[in-house]
This record gives C-alpha cells, structure tokens and sequence, in this order.
C-alpha cells in the first residue's frame, strides 16, 4: 500500500457538506508549486510555515474567491513533504472544481489515509498515533475522543516503550551467552534474569488490567429513569427526550416495558430508558415489569431515582441502594410544582438521606431539567479517581499484542526458574524474548505487515 510516495498528492481536506470554511490539501514535490499556481497574487519563494492571503482561481471565467494559502516547507510538515493547503469558502462545488485544477496541474488524487500514511512511511508517527488520527476522525462521543487523543500524543506507545527497552537489554546479554554455552560463563545469572523478566511482566499484565477496551467506547451509556410507581418518570423521559414515547396517566403502574430513546447530555448521546415502578408489585404483570426494571438497573451505567415530592415517600431503602448499585446515581425529586418552599425543602432533605446528590424538578412544566442535564453531564464525564482510573484505552490489535508479550515473558520466566544455571536453556530464553520484543515492537510499527497497515487505513478518509 501506498506504493508512489515521491509523487504529489491532493484531496478536499474538510469534512463533506456546505460550510463557511473548506480546505484542500496537498503534499508531494510540486505540492507548493501547484498551489501557488491556483492562487492570486502569484507568491514566489514561499517560505515554510507561511501564510499568504489573496483570491482562489477555482474555475475558468468565475469570480475569485477569498482564500488564503498555507505553506510547509519539507521536512517540517506534517508528511515530512513539502506541503501546501488552499482554505477558501466550504461550498462543495468549490472545492471540487478547485481540486480539480490541481489535478490538472500535475497532482493525483490522494487514497484514504495518505497523507497520515506518508507521515508514518516517513517516521514522523508511530503507528499508534496513526491509529490515534483515525480514531480522532470517528470520534462520536468525549470518551471516544479522549482515547483517540491518548493514542494520538503517543501514550501507548510511552507505555510500552520502557519495557521493550528493558527486553531487548535482557535479550542482548541472553543471546551472548549463547556463544559461550559450553563454558562456565553466564552474562547474566538465572536469578537476574527472572527478576528482569518478572519485572516486565508485571507492567504489562497492569496495563492489561488497567486499560478499557476501546470498542466499549462505541457504546452509548445507558441512563435509567427507577422509582417508585406514579413518580413522573415517563413525564420526565419524554421532557428530557423532546418526544412523546412513555405514556403518562396518574394512574399508577402505567409503564411495562422498559422504553429507550437516544437524548443528548453534554457533548455526548445516551440512552435514556424509562422502566416500571419499583416497590408496589401486586399482580403478575407487575412483578414481571419489575424485574425487568431489576435487569435493566444492573446493565445501566447511571441511575436517576426518581421520587415524588408531593409525598412524603422516602428515598428507596439502603437495602435496596445496595442492590442498584447506586454509583453513579442522580436522586430526583419530581412534582416541586405542586409544593411551596417549605414542602420542597423538606422534601430534597428526605432524599438527601441516600447520600447521593439531589435534584428538584418538575417534569410537567421542566422546571428544574436544565439543572438536571447539567448534572448527568457531570456525573457522566466526571473524572474517575487514579486509583481507579484505566492506564489507556485498547483496541483490539494492542490487546493481542500485549497478551502475546505476556505469555512469552510467562513461558520465558517459566524456564530459568528451573534451572539453576542460564546456559542450559539459553536458546529457548532468547526465543521468547524475542517473541515478546517482537510483540511490543508490533505495536508501535516496528513490526508489521501490508494486511494490518491496510486494516488500519482503510477507515480513514481520503483528506487525511
């Protein structure tokens, strides 16, 4: 894949659709050159990481746009290529017909990835940060966003860096003694050498432990509206959700099934699932709707209990609390619209018992929900502790790596523990060193192959 790399290159840069600001991108030998010549005044000896302001010449017999010309001179561009980007206005037409004059003038289209391919080719990125770029692309949520940064600034691969490090000093002293097997000579003692190989093994199977999944990521959370009967949940969700799903009535046990609909809190879409009361089953078809709210409370990552303040019922049990699993959790008191001050004091206090933060509202006028959004959000994207905090996020391909270091360092650690001298099992040592090296190297692009390169461009876009 990207077998032409001393060819220039060219591609629409911003994201598709109509917008006040369009960029097309270039990089290559005559990448400037190219630019320039679309570009009015004329700029002559352009310098790198400059700037020139001036009109677009997008297309036979039209007006010049606005526009302005950015330069990078190689090797300080992102490709490590001279490189050049026309902004100008974001009408797709524009940026078309702009396009394709420079294609015209000498440059190719560019494939999907190329210029962040370039960039890795190049040795300016690992491929962790590679995979970072395209991770920033996709990114759907803060969370996702947040994973795709880390990989991005090089935190996996900083992660990672020390222990390769300290495998391939090991395995250096490891494959000298093979030289000298049949002498009495140990480069380093069995003892030594399970310490080291212990050490690293250690950090990686924490890292394991510690890391996330990325995939996950791709989940939406699932926030639940529980309660009691007749508390204003389906108001809520259908306030908070703009849509008319839940059905409401003052009759209590009106909810069966749990209902989902997407909302937006913050920066991020959830889930948001209205259930059946909690607490006055009687007939059969409402202990079968409470356990599916049951279920439904043990998958969901956030819990708004919701109560009504125009009684005075209590926060559920500590007993109950236990079995919801109340962190994170959101105690709502519903229906203030129906209380004077002094009612719904008392009535935020008596939630207040559970220990968790309390927030008033009123679902039918949405009094109170602004506040409530604002609150999820927190709750949502609060920052957990460093003691439990994941390292990183990992995707699927740094899992297997890091899983395959492991057991070499296992297998490796497994050997010279029994033996009491080094040279007896010198060869066998040295090759899953080398097994575990090779698997860390994998990671950053050390070691890699055309089908996992492939793999990981094939999901970015052709300006990027």
């Amino acid at each position: 894949m990207f077998v032409h790399t001393q060819d220039t290159i060219a591609a629409i840069s911003s994201a598709p659709g109509s917008s006040p600001h369009g960029i097309v991108r270039l990089s290559g030998p005559v990448a400037i050159e190219a630019a320039i010549a679309v570009f009015d005044p004329c700029v002559e000896h352009a310098e790198g990481f400059s700037r020139h302001r001036g009109c677009a010449r997008w297309a036979d017999d039209a007006p010049l746009l606005p526009a302005e010309l950015y330069v990078f001179r190689a090797p300080r561009s992102y490709t490590r290529q001279d490189m050049a980007e026309l902004h100008t206005i974001g009408a797709p037409v524009v940026l078309a017909s702009l396009l394709e004059r420079l294609l015209r003038g000498g440059a190719r289209l560019a494939e999907p990835g190329e210029f962040t391919g370039r960039a890795f080719l190049a040795g300016a990125m690992d491929l962790t940060a590679v995979e970072g770029v395209g991770a920033m692309i996709h990114a759907g949520s803060d969370a996702q966003l947040r994973a795709a940064e880390q990989l991005l600034h090089g935190r996996l691969a900083h992660e990672t860096e020390a222990v390769h490090t300290r495998l391939v000093d090991l395995l250096a002293l490891v494959e000298a003694s093979i030289d000298f097997v049949e002498e009495p000579v140990d480069f380093i003692a069995t003892s030594q050498a399970a310490d080291a190989i212990t050490a690293a093994l250690s950090v990686l199977k924490d890292l394991l432990e510690r890391s996330t999944p990325m995939e996950r990521l791709d989940t939406r959370l699932r926030v639940l509206l529980a309660g009691p009967p007749n508390a204003g949940k389906s108001t809520l969700f259908n306030r908070l959700t703009g849509l008319d799903r839940s059905i409401c009535s003052h009759v209590p046990g009106t909810t069966r099934d749990v209902i989902t609909a997407p909302v937006a809190i913050g920066t991020t879409e959830v889930w948001l699932m209205d259930s059946a009361g909690v607490g006055a089953s009687a007939t059969s078809i409402e202990l079968a709707a409470e356990a599916l709210t049951m279920d439904a409370i043990s998958a969901a990552d956030c819990i708004l209990w919701v109560m009504e303040g125009t009684e005075a019922a209590p926060p559920p049990t500590r007993a109950l609390a236990r079995r919801l699993g109340m962190d994170p959790l959101l105690v709502v008191v519903n229906k203030v619209d129906a209380l004077d001050a002094g009612q719904a004091a008392r009535a935020i206090e008596a939630a207040r018992t559970l220990g968790a933060s309390v927030i008033a509202v009123s679902a039918a006028t949405g009094a109170g929900c602004a506040e409530l959004r604002a609150a999820l959000a927190a709750k949502l994207h609060q920052a957990p502790s460093e003691a439990t905090a994941p390292i990183i996020s990992l995707n699927a391909r740094h899992r297997s790596a890091l899983a395959g270091a492991v057991r070499a360092c296992e297998r490796a650690v497994a050997l010279v523990s029994r033996h009491d001298r080094i040279g007896d099992v010198v060869e066998l040592v040295a090759l899953e060193l080398r097994e575990a090296s090779a698997q860390l190297g994998a990671i950053v692009g050390d070691v890699t192959t055309e089908e996992v390169l492939a793999r990981i461009f094939s999901r970015f876009c052709v300006g990027k």
